[in-house]
């Protein structure tokens, strides 16, 4: 792992490239040569499938090596996968399957945007090294593949991200071919789309995977975000990256959290990449790291916050705050918890390169959720519905905080460090990591009676909890129960921060 000013761009692009060659050849079978992996899978030794785009991602990488043994097993792999490209089914004509077996069904109508920045990659740098046989194939696959994408787009509505993709390689592969028709049809999609992301109520930016991977698509277009018409986009996610945990802290609408850590993405990379140095945990094995070998070098050059700051916004569900300090960062916003399991009302990031610390609010049973920024931390006012959950197991369990739980953690209440049932004015103390967080909760508006405890268990935006592992806990949760009340209420928790004075790095 390279962290901080240890390495130029050069030789992080190499190590972008390596760490996806790696993940390949994690995941290689040394029966068929090619990447096994299914989406799905529940226990992850013995995996069957073979998955159609980390096949073209690992050959691009291998083709990215440049030399001669991985040229030549690159190669091998695109020849082979070309023979997977629909030509039979007329709804379906240059699509690939989702997974080889699948042949020739074709169930993802856009693994197509997925696709067409590989095959754009290749041909513009590989295109002598491929031979002129496999060259013209890979042509006519790209020629079809785009022709399919760009009548779904005409006939369906996709989402934000694969609808850039597109676009993106439209222009990009325009250009590669010397066709103005196609780079038109690209410039048109990417106004629009451009157009569409100003837009107050535009969120899908806040999905750090989302917004990593629009990035690393637009890079197919733009040699300099910075100076292209999407600078907003670039700018947004070097302005919510915290530096000491190299995170991206933006609102928390879409928090993904994998174990004890948040969850890595292409943003982790693309932004480490430019940024100086990558997180410990961005380089844990995961099928992800194939694309890496998206990301090439560019004229973007990192910018960095200036701590501490004070960013806020709005978004179709309210209003969203990010404050940052050289050693923690706190987000907020309105509405994001009520939107799925993934968003968040508050979360904490603290840490740095090796461990990223977080703790969340997320899920339990909220009408509605405000917030305050006060000096030292942030007071969250938040609204129970009128009707009152039953007396049923998990029911009762309104307002939930959920911690990492590391080894190094400590909890206590009034002082107490044994102690795991609080009530409404005692105070509640964390320590993790040299970050102190005081917790208090305390009734504002309503009736009711309600009782505090600390229990293992997992947010609900925790990926890890399936298959070998569904039984683990790896969170620490706050949560207030229900003994009584009569129709809505408000609590106010009140939360202090301070970060202390440590010999090293967290654990």
């Amino acid at each position: 792992m390279i962290i901080g000013d240890a390495a130029g761009p050069v030789d992080r692009a190499k190590q972008l490239v390596n760490v996806a060659t790696n993940a390949g050849r994690h995941l290689q079978s040394a029966q068929t040569g090619l990447v096994h992996y299914c989406y799905r899978s529940v226990d992850s030794e013995n995996q069957d499938t073979i998955p159609v785009v980390e096949n073209f991602l690992f050959a691009l990488a291998l083709l990215r090596e440049r030399t001669s043994e991985t040229v030549t097993e690159g190669k091998r792999i695109l020849d082979r996968l070309m023979y997977f490209q629909n030509f039979y089914d007329e709804a379906s004509q240059g699509n690939f399957p989702v997974y080889i077996h699948e042949f020739p069904h074709c169930h993802d109508h856009y693994l197509g945007a997925q696709l067409l920045p590989i095959f754009y990659w290749t041909l513009r740098h590989f295109g002598l090294l491929l031979g002129a046989d496999l060259r013209e194939r890979m042509h006519t696959s790209a020629s079809a593949l785009y022709n399919y994408c760009h009548h779904r787009l005409e006939e369906g509505s996709p989402s934000f991200l694969p609808s850039v993709q597109i676009a993106a390689a439209s222009k990009a592969l325009g250009e590669l071919w010397e066709n103005p028709q196609v780079e038109k049809e690209g410039d048109v999609r990417l106004a629009e789309l451009c157009a569409l992301s100003r837009e107050d109520s535009f969120d899908a930016w806040m999905n750090a995977s989302v917004l990593g991977e629009t990035l690393v698509a637009l890079q197919t277009v733009y040699t300099n975000l910075e100076q292209s018409p999407w600078k907003h986009l670039w700018l947004a996610a070097c302005r919510h990256w915290h530096s000491k945990t190299a995170t991206f802290v933006g609102p928390p609408v879409f928090e993904r959290q994998r174990g004890l850590q948040p969850d890595p993405n292409v943003l982790d990379l693309l932004l480490g990449f430019h940024a100086g140095g990558f997180s410990y945990r961005s380089f844990l094995h995961s099928p992800y790291l194939l694309k890496a070998a998206l990301i090439h070098p560019s004229d973007d050059s990192f910018l960095t916050q200036t701590t501490p700051s004070e960013d806020e916004g709005s978004y179709s569900a309210g209003r969203w705050t990010v404050l940052q300090t050289p050693d923690y960062a706190v987000t907020a916003a309105e509405g994001a918890i009520q939107r799925d399991k993934f968003g968040c009302g508050l979360r904490v990031v603290w840490g740095d390169h090796n461990y990223a610390h977080s703790l969340v609010c997320q899920g339990g049973n909220i009408d509605d959720l405000t917030y305050k920024a006060v000096p030292g931390g942030i007071d969250l006012i938040v609204t129970l519905p009128e009707e009152v959950p039953t007396e049923a197991r998990q029911k009762n369990r309104e307002l939930m905080f959920f911690l990492d739980k590391y080894d190094g953690v400590s909890i206590s209440i009034s002082g107490h460090a044994t102690a795991t049932a609080f009530e409404f004015g005692e105070p509640v103390e964390i320590e993790s990591a040299g970050m102190r967080i005081n917790f208090m909760c305390a009734l504002e508006e309503g009736d009711g009676k309600f009782f505090g405890h600390i229990a293992p268990g997992n947010r609900p935006s925790q990926l890890e909890n399936s298959g070998d592992s569904r039984f683990e806990s790896y969170d620490w949760q706050l949560f207030l129960r229900t003994v009584e009340r009569h129709g809505k209420c408000k609590i106010r928790v009140a939360l202090r921060f301070t970060y202390l004075e440590t010999d090293g790095e967290s654990s």
